[in-house]
C-alpha cells in the first residue's frame, strides 16, 4: 500500500513539472547581443499566467507578472556604453543565464538582395574574411519568413559576434558600417540583418505605415484585410498547406519585423529599390509609409533611417525608370532625420550587385556620426541640386553639400550633362565648374530652360565634391522623363507617332515598337538571325535639303541612317538601302562616320573635314582639309547602350553630322558622278551578331 501511495505522490509531482511553461526569451534576445546604449532597453518573454519574472543586468533588477496570455516585459533603464562582456538572467520557475552581453548601438539591416550581400561576396572577400576580428561588431541574421498573421518571435542561429570564422556571411553594408561607427565612436555595433533578396518594400512595411500616406489609402490602406496574399497547396504529404505571398503587403514585417520589436535600436537602414524599379514618385510615397511604419512600431518618432540610392545598372526596357527611382530616394530626404548614399561612381551597369560594400556602408557611416552622433565639420554628402537661374544661353546651377569644393572626379569634363530649350529636346551638353556652381550650355539650344543630370539607367557620371562624394542625379524640369511626342522646333515635324510604325516599312519580325520607341532586333538564330543588311523605310518621299534630329540607343552590333538613299532590292528580310550612312555602333568607334553604302566606302572618319572628288582615272578621292575636334573626345562623350543624340545636316553637297552636340564629320562631297542631291530615309540593322537598336523623337525640317 504504501509503494502505490509513493507512485501517486511521484506521479502527480512529475505531471506538476511537465504542465509547467519555463519562462522563455525571444531569439532576439539572447547570449552576445547588444543593447542599445542611452535608451530604456525592453526585455520581454513568456511564461505561466501570474509567474513572477526577474531580470537582473549592469547591476539593475526588474521584475514583471505574466499576464494572462503569459506574456511579461521589463524595460531596463539607460545604460552607457560597454564593451565588458556581462551576464544578464532572467529568473521565473526556471533560470535562463545571457552571456557576453555588450552596450553600445543597434541597427536594423534591411531591404533586398544588396543588404543581404554578404562580406564573402564582396570586394577583397579573402581580405576582409582575415581582417574580420572584431569582436565588439555583433550581428544576427533573421530568416526569410513570411506570415499573414504578426508574429512574436521565429528562430534564429543567434547572435555572432564578428571573427574571421562568422564575419563572411554577415550583411556586408552593415558590417563595413559598423566598422565605420566602431572606429569613430569607440564602442559596441550590433546589427540586426533582416533583409530579404528580391524583395518588394511593400512586405516590410506594417500596417500604421500604409494608413499614414494618404496617396496609398485607395490601393493599401483601404485594402488591409486582403494582405498578405494567401493561397492553399497540398504538399508531398498530402496536407493542405497555407502558401502565403511574401511579395505582398505586410508579409514580412509581420513574419521578420515584428518578432523584433521592440528590441530597442539605434536607426535602421535601408538598400532596396531595384524590385520595385519603374514606379517613380511613387516609391516615395511607399518609402514614407515604411519610415514612419516602423518609427511607429518602434514608438520613436524621430529614428534616424539612413538609406542607399540604387547603382547603375542596364535594367532593359526605357533607361529612365531607374531615374525616377532615383528621384523619389531623393525626394526622401524631405522626410526628417534621413540620408542617402549615393553609388553612381560605385556601380556596374553589368552587375546588379556591385561589389563595392565597403564604400555604401562608409558613406551610410559619414551620414550617422554628422546626423545622429553630432560629429561636427564632416562632409557626409556629394552635391544635391538646390537652383538654377538661366543667363542668356547658359544655365547655372546651384547645389547644397559642396564640402570643400565641386570637381571632376577623374579630371576630365563634367559628364552626363544634358540641356533643353522650351521644345523639351534635351541635347548633350558642356559643364563647367564656375566657383561653387556649374555652369551648363549647348550650342545646339539658344534659349534653355531645363537641365538634366545622369537622368538615365546607365549614367556613371564624374561629378562630385573634393571629399570624393558624388553627386545625386537631378534635373530641374517637372516634365515626363520621357516623352516619345516632344515639342517640336519651328519648321520640323514628327516622323513617328511613338505608338505605331505607321509611315514606315520593314519587315514585321525585326521592327516594331516598344516602350514609345522605334525597335530593330536580331537575334543568333531562327527567322530574326539577318544575313544582309535590312532597313526600316521612311515613306514620306524623297528628301533633298534637311536637317533631321533623332535618339538612338543600341546594345551589340551596329546601325544607322540612310538618307538621300534608295531601295535597291528586297532582301530576305526585307529592303536593301543605299546611300549615304550617318554610323553608330554599340562599340562606338565607327559612331559619327560618313559611310557610303553604294561602294564609296568611309568618306569620313569621326573628327574628320573632308572633301570627296573624282580623280583623272574616274576614282573617288577622300581629302582631309581639316579637323571637327579630337575624335577621342567625341567618342567620350557617346554613351554605350545608353540614349544619344544624332544630328544630320544635309544642304546642298555639304554634309554634317552631330552625336550629343559635337560635329563629328564635315563633308563636301564634289564627286559630280557619285553625290547625290535627293532620296528616302532609312533605318538600318547591320548584320551579324544579334543586337538591339531603339530609336526615338525622330524628327525632320
Amino acid at each position: 500500500m504504501k509503494k502505490i501511495l509513493s507512485l501517486v505522490v511521484v506521479l502527480v509531482v512529475a505531471v506538476a513539472f511537465s504542465s509547467r511553461a519555463d519562462v522563455k526569451l525571444p531569439s532576439v534576445i539572447g547570449s552576445h547581443m547588444v543593447l542599445q546604449r542611452s535608451q530604456a532597453c525592453p526585455v520581454w518573454g513568456w511564461a505561466d499566467p501570474g509567474e513572477k519574472v526577474t531580470v537582473e543586468f549592469a547591476g539593475q533588477k526588474k521584475t514583471a507578472v505574466a499576464a494572462a496570455d503569459g506574456s511579461w516585459r521589463v524595460n531596463l533603464r539607460s545604460m552607457k556604453a560597454n564593451s565588458t562582456p556581462q551576464t544578464m538572467t532572467i529568473t521565473g520557475k526556471n533560470k535562463v543565464v545571457i552571456e557576453d552581453v555588450l552596450v553600445g548601438e543597434v541597427w536594423l539591416c534591411s531591404g533586398q538582395s544588396n543588404m543581404e550581400w554578404t562580406v564573402a561576396d564582396s570586394d577583397n572577400p579573402k581580405e576582409e574574411i582575415a581582417a574580420g576580428n572584431h569582436p565588439r561588431i555583433r550581428h544576427i541574421k533573421i530568416p526569410h519568413r513570411p506570415s499573414e498573421k504578426p508574429e512574436s518571435d521565429l528562430k534564429t542561429d543567434g547572435w555572432q559576434a564578428a571573427s574571421p570564422e562568422t564575419v563572411a556571411k554577415f550583411t556586408a553594408v552593415g558590417y563595413f558600417y559598423a566598422r565605420k561607427l566602431e572606429k569613430e565612436l569607440d564602442v559596441p555595433i550590433g546589427l540586426l540583418g533582416c533583409n530579404w533578396g528580391g524583395t518588394r518594400i511593400e512586405p516590410w512595411t506594417p500596417p500604421v505605415g500604409f494608413k499614414s500616406v494618404p496617396a496609398l489609402k485607395k490601393d493599401f490602406a483601404d485594402k488591409l484585410n486582403e494582405f498578405p496574399s494567401v493561397t492553399t497547396k497540398t504538399n508531398k504529404e498530402g496536407n493542405i498547406v497555407k502558401d502565403i505571398n511574401h511579395q505582398t503587403p505586410l508579409a514580412l514585417y509581420n513574419g521578420m519585423v515584428h518578432p523584433l520589436v521592440p528590441f530597442a535600436i539605434r536607426g535602421a537602414l535601408w538598400y532596396q529599390g531595384e524590385s520595385n524599379n519603374g514606379e517613380g514618385m511613387l516609391y516615395y510615397e511607399k518609402m514614407k509609409a515604411l519610415i514612419a511604419g516602423w518609427r511607429s512600431v518602434w514608438k520613436n518618432p524621430k529614428m534616424p533611417f539612413y538609406f542607399v540610392q540604387l547603382a547603375p545598372f542596364n535594367y532593359g526596357g526605357d533607361d529612365t525608370r531607374l531615374a525616377g527611382i532615383w528621384e523619389a530616394q531623393t525626394e526622401t530626404l524631405e522626410v526628417p532625420n534621413t540620408g542617402m548614399a549615393v553609388t553612381t561612381d560605385i556601380g556596374n551597369v553589368k552587375d546588379i550587385h556591385p561589389r563595392n560594400k565597403q564604400e555604401v556602408g562608409r558613406r551610410l557611416a559619414l551620414w550617422a556620426l554628422s546626423k545622429t552622433y553630432g560629429k561636427s565639420g564632416m562632409v557626409y554628402s556629394g552635391p544635391l541640386y538646390d537652383d538654377m537661374k538661366v543667363h542668356a544661353n547658359q544655365i547655372e546651377l546651384s547645389f547644397d553639400h559642396v564640402g570643400g569644393g565641386l570637381v571632376s572626379r577623374d579630371g576630365k569634363p563634367l559628364t552626363e550633362f544634358t540641356i533643353a530649350g522650351e521644345n523639351k529636346n534635351f541635347v548633350a551638353a558642356h559643364a563647367e565648374i564656375v566657383g561653387k556652381k556649374i555652369v551648363v550650355s549647348s550650342d545646339a539650344v539658344s534659349k534653355p530652360v531645363a537641365v538634366r543630370f545622369a537622368m538615365n539607367q546607365f549614367a556613371e557620371p564624374n561629378f562630385a565634391n573634393k571629399e570624393g562624394l558624388p553627386a545625386s542625379p537631378f534635373r530641374t524640369d517637372k516634365w515626363p522623363l520621357i516623352d516619345t511626342t516632344p515639342g517640336l522646333d519651328p519648321g520640323f515635324k514628327l516622323l513617328f507617332n511613338g505608338k505605331t510604325l505607321a509611315g514606315w516599312e520593314g519587315n514585321p519580325k525585326l521592327w516594331s515598337v516598344e516602350d514609345g520607341c522605334i525597335t530593330g532586333k536580331t537575334s543568333n538564330e531562327g527567322d530574326t538571325k539577318i544575313k544582309h543588311n535590312t532597313f526600316l523605310v521612311w515613306k514620306g518621299g524623297e528628301v533633298g535639303d534637311f536637317e533631321l534630329r533623332l535618339q538612338y540607343k543600341i546594345i551589340g552590333g551596329n546601325s544607322g541612317i540612310q538618307y538621300r538613299s534608295r531601295v535597291i532590292e528586297t532582301g530576305e528580310f526585307g529592303p536593301i538601302v543605299g546611300g549615304y550612312q550617318a554610323d553608330f555602333e554599340a562599340g562606338k568607334n565607327y559612331s559619327g562616320i560618313l559611310y557610303d553604302e553604294r561602294g564609296r566606302g568611309i568618306l569620313a572618319k569621326r573628327g574628320e573635314k573632308t572633301v570627296i572628288k573624282t580623280d583623272e582615272s574616274g576614282k573617288t578621292k577622300v581629302e582631309v582639309t581639316g579637323s571637327t575636334g579630337d575624335s577621342d573626345k567625341i567618342q567620350s562623350r557617346i554613351k554605350s547602350e545608353g540614349w544619344n543624340d544624332y544630328r544630320v545636316v544635309a544642304n546642298g553637297n555639304h554634309l554634317q553630322h552631330f552625336i550629343n552636340g559635337a560635329l563629328t564629320v564635315d563633308v563636301t562631297d564634289e564627286d559630280s558622278a557619285k553625290a547625290v542631291k535627293s532620296g528616302i530615309l532609312a533605318l538600318q540593322i547591320h548584320a551579324g551578331p544579334s543586337m538591339t537598336v531603339q530609336f526615338r523623337n525622330i524628327q525632320i525640317k
